[in-house]
């Protein structure tokens, strides 16, 4: 939490500029008479900062902000004993006691520390020390807003701290304009930030002088229709309708094709007998539909991350799930390990309902069974795409999902329900080693995530940043 900051006229915002780790020491101290000119009163670095720099920025007459390196933290990982004696303890005492620091930043990133660690932590500050603790971006913390979070529609108004921490946008300085008008305490922006937007924005500089040199509570800045594209990249729609040519060509190359589509759904039986009886052995069409579900589940996974997951939260993923960054950490990487876990997860569900059936003998006749159902994705996956393209409604993403999901599910059962049809003796046993076995995996996954919840901390730090 922040505590009361920059001594000021309550309704003027105090401008502040943030260093990342990244930045050397050097490029701090020449980017400092600058930024006094434009009128910055808030330098925030990165932990560890040597005496040397805290003394030069102190020279300045800047309010003097240092941030623990500390990011990305789920609730289980703050509640180890190790973390409040090894990374937040020796930061607080390294920094109490020097005079020229305002505040000392604890976190980033992550979910929020428990008051009693804020309690203790404090106890540990002097009484004669003005110096405050406080959370970037925090969950639950109202106080800071990343610029991830700060896009959205600005429903809280009560919010006094603002971070820009992410790429310059466009649409950043309209955002700016909308956050004055509530008059925040701080807002404080991405040494990153500031240069982009200094070199995109030619009339940035000579707003914030005029702001520096004057009593003024808001920042003069012209009015652009600035749009933001939208999050979901062409490559997916294009992806989509190359899916939807696949089956039209297929219907052209395969005169049965469009027949079985109908005999599924409206004459399921019938259909089933063909199969059983291998009146009907072509295998290309299941095959087609199988790997178009795979690419299918991998365009709703993409569609699911980019309407949930800010590219902060999948920063936070990719640091708690490392292996999934081998192929890369945009939310591309998320679409093509969604389509090998389908893959897999599929294949291996056919061979479950295959082996124990002694009546089926071929694997083909399970392929057939198995992924017909699979045509309902055509529509589920078209009304997902529609609505994350409109941005229009999230909770219907996640309806159609759940139902993707559902059917997907649909898909090992009736398969292993139509392919005992002919079974006259063992059914009861075929049905315990493929649907008893699979209910008993599902039990035993669903209690290890109530027992073992860092993947739903994981998942939840990752949707909430």
């Amino acid at each position: 939490m922040f505590c009361p900051l920059h001594a000021q006229d309550s309704d003027r915002t105090t401008l502040g500029v943030s260093f990342s780790s990244d930045i050397t020491y050097q490029e701090i101290l020449d980017a400092l008479p600058e930024l006094k000119k434009l009128g910055i009163n808030v330098i925030e670095v990165a932990h560890p900062t040597p005496k040397e720099l805290i003394e030069e920025i102190s020279n300045y007459s800047f309010d003097l902000y240092v941030r623990n390196d500390a990011e990305f933290l789920s609730e289980t990982a703050l509640k180890t004993p190790d973390f409040f004696e090894k990374q937040l303890l020796p930061v607080v005492e390294l920094y109490t006691n020097n005079s020229s620091i305002t505040g000392i930043g604890l976190l980033s990133n992550s979910e929020r520390l428990d008051q009693n660690v804020i309690l203790a932590l404090r106890s540990k500050i002097p009484d004669s020390s003005n110096v405050f603790l406080y959370e970037v971006n925090s969950i639950g913390n109202p106080f800071s807003l990343s610029i991830a979070n700060a896009r959205k529609p600005l429903e809280q108004t009560k919010t006094t701290h603002y971070v820009f921490d992410l790429p310059f946008h466009p649409k950043d300085i309209q955002l700016i304009k909308e956050i004055f008008k509530s008059h925040p305490t701080t807002l404080l922006f991405s040494y990153h930030w500031l240069q982009t937007a200094l070199e995109s924005k030619s009339y940035l500089r000579p707003a914030l002088l005029a702001y520096a040199n004057s009593n003024d509570k808001s920042i003069l800045l012209p009015n652009e229709n600035t749009s933001m594209a939208n999050p979901i990249s062409d490559w997916a729609v294009i992806f989509f309708i190359a899916l939807w040519l696949s089956t039209g060509f297929h219907i052209q190359l395969n005169p049965t094709y469009k027949a079985k589509i109908s005999r599924y759904f409206i004459s399921h039986r019938f259909y089933v007998d063909d199969i059983l009886q291998f009146r009907d052995r072509e295998a290309s069409s299941g095959i087609t539909i199988f790997i178009q579900h795979s690419f299918f589940t991998g365009l709703v996974a993409y569609i699911l991350s980019i309407t949930f997951i800010t590219d902060r939260g999948l920063g936070a993923l990719y640091e708690h799930l490392p292996y999934l960054s081998i192929l890369g950490t945009s939310y591309f990487s998320l679409f093509t390990w969604s389509v090998l876990l389908t893959l897999l997860i599929s294949v291996f569900g056919m061979i479950w309902a295959y082996l124990p059936n002694k009546e089926v003998r071929h694997f083909s006749q399970i392929i057939n069974l198995y992924v017909w159902i699979f045509h309902i994705d055509f529509i589920i996956v078209s009304i997902i795409l529609v609505l994350g393209l409109t941005e229009s409604s999230p909770t219907g993403i996640l309806i159609f999902t759940s139902l993707h999901i559902f059917c997907w599910l649909l898909a090992f059962i009736f398969s292993v329900y139509d392919s005992s049809r002919h079974m006259f003796m063992g059914r009861s046993l075929y049905f315990f080693k493929t649907l008893g076995l699979f209910t008993i995996v599902l039990i035993v996954f669903i209690v290890a995530l109530i027992f073992y919840p860092n993947s739903i901390d994981v998942l939840k730090l990752a949707t909430h940043l």
